[in-house]
């Protein structure tokens, strides 16, 4: 409130509901100041009246206007240039964060960054994740690369079969009937943009929407759509590509507790972290959007859980560059200052410059240094093996474990075959990630989530050396 106001601002926040809580205590300072309220939220569970109201506002110079955002202003909206870009929790990407500071900037003046990041007191039960403040280190990590010109080059072998429904959908609503070898040919032939889907995949994708009555086939063999599909072209969100986060029921023997935003799908026996506090999912109803919870025992929760989105390899090493060379940014304030100062202490103090797995009273947290991918990959190999894993931001927990009950399970994973992507989604409960994936067959729909969020050469070769230190 004390450096926005006045000027105009886009403020990025990671969550539907972080956004929301930010721009109501904000404009609640301007009413109890008996000032203009100048603060707005914009995300994509707002009508369409409201959004373009705030972005004609944003457009008018002479009107001092802050939208607290999710990534809907990211890019793509003309809105003009606003004087600075406030970022609160760390980014998720360089990329992201590069496109967000893009969007400031006036007649040639710089480009302002402003990173706003919560850190949690440190007590005697406060989780690693806050002991190594790595929020904080993150960020630092991210805004090195983005000093570097450094960006997350775009993923690759993605089916993105969610986007392949709307663009099947698309073709045969602009030509009325398309036979399925000239669809496979523009779609998924050499060159286009799925040319992962052979032949064989995308038969069994067109046979499931017809199932479902998204399309039907005439006598001479071409695809219309089909009664239902008819109906989903013509509904006037079907051409955004994009997935709003589903929010979910959150209850607990019985009694709501809340809801959440889910954008990353979760198993049972996984934690969550919710109201500060920790919990344990017993149960997951993607059609009743429902997560069934029980506390969590144990320490305090780490104030990071991270989202739905992959942090890459790179930034991750980056970080474990900055705490092994405690480098302090010149960007930093006295706070943050403070704030690095202990994450190096805690760092340096477990030995973690020359250690990966440590063990805390009856948890053994695994710090890889590696991206989400390969993280996860590791932690969904571990619960195959009956281990109570997860992860939150890069390390992995591992409650009531022993170091020794770990590599024993590491040895176990190693002496069996290395399982495809494929083989890790079918462990997961909920594998709905993307706008159109309730419309593709679950064997596709889990094919596309393992290549997505798995990478199981990488976890396969860090399991491999920390089995051979041991």
């Amino acid at each position: 409130y004390e450096i926005l106001r006045g000027r105009s601002h886009l403020v990025f926040a990671n969550s539907r509901n972080l956004t929301e809580q930010i721009a109501i205590s904000l404009s609640d300072r301007c009413e109890q100041n008996f000032v203009p309220n100048e603060f707005f939220p914009h995300h994509g569970n707002l009508s369409k009246e409201i959004r373009e109201s705030l972005e004609a506002r944003l457009q008018k110079e002479n009107i001092p206007t802050t939208a607290v955002c999710t990534m809907t202003l990211e890019l793509g909206i003309d809105i003009g240039k606003v004087d600075s870009i406030a970022q609160v929790t760390a980014p998720h990407s360089v990329s992201s964060l590069r496109q967000r500071l893009g969007r400031s900037g006036r007649r040639g003046e710089p480009s302002i960054l402003r990173m706003f990041i919560p850190e949690a007191e440190i007590t005697a039960t406060s989780h690693l994740n806050d002991r190594l403040r790595l929020q904080t280190v993150q960020c630092i990590a991210m805004v090195n690369l983005l000093l570097k010109k450094w960006y997350e080059p775009p993923p690759e072998k993605q089916y993105h079969f969610s986007t392949l429904v709307q663009q099947t959908l698309s073709v045969i609503g602009q030509h009325g009937g398309v036979r399925a070898d000239q669809l496979w040919a523009l779609l998924c032939g050499s060159g286009g943009p799925f040319e992962l889907v052979d032949q064989r995949l995308f038969v069994e994708f067109l046979r499931s929407l017809g199932e479902k009555e998204l399309i039907s086939q005439t006598r001479d063999g071409q695809i219309i759509l089909g009664q239902r599909g008819e109906k989903v072209v013509e509904h006037y969100n079907f051409y955004t590509a994009f997935n709003t986060p589903e929010e979910y029921r959150l209850e607990c023997d019985g009694r709501v507790i809340g809801t959440l935003p889910i954008d990353k799908p979760l198993i049972a026996g996984q934690f969550l972290v919710f109201a500060a506090k920790r919990w344990e999912v017993l149960q997951v109803n993607a059609e009743k959007k429902l997560i069934i919870l029980k506390r969590a025992v144990g320490g305090k929760p780490p104030i990071f859980g991270g989202g739905g989105q992959t942090v890459h390899d790179i930034v991750r090493q980056e970080m474990l560059r900055v705490y092994t060379r405690k480098d302090v940014p010149i960007y930093l304030n006295q706070e943050a200052k403070l704030l690095l100062a202990e994450g190096f202490e805690s760092f340096h103090s477990l030995d973690l410059d020359k250690h990966q797995v440590l063990q805390l009273g009856t948890t053994v947290h695994l710090l890889p240094w590696l991206g989400d991918r390969i993280v996860s990959t590791i932690t969904i190999l571990l619960r195959i093996k009956k281990l109570s894993a997860d992860c939150f931001a890069g390390i992995v927990d591992v409650t009531k474990c022993s170091v020794d009950d770990f590599y024993a399970a590491v040895k176990a994973i190693l002496k069996e075959p290395k399982p495809s992507p494929l083989d890790l989604a079918n462990a997961v409960q909920d594998t709905l990630v993307e706008k159109h994936d309730p419309l593709v067959p679950v064997e596709l729909r889990n094919l596309g989530y393992g290549t997505r969020f798995f990478e199981v050469d990488g976890a396969w070769n860090w399991l491999n050396e920390v089995s051979q230190r041991a």
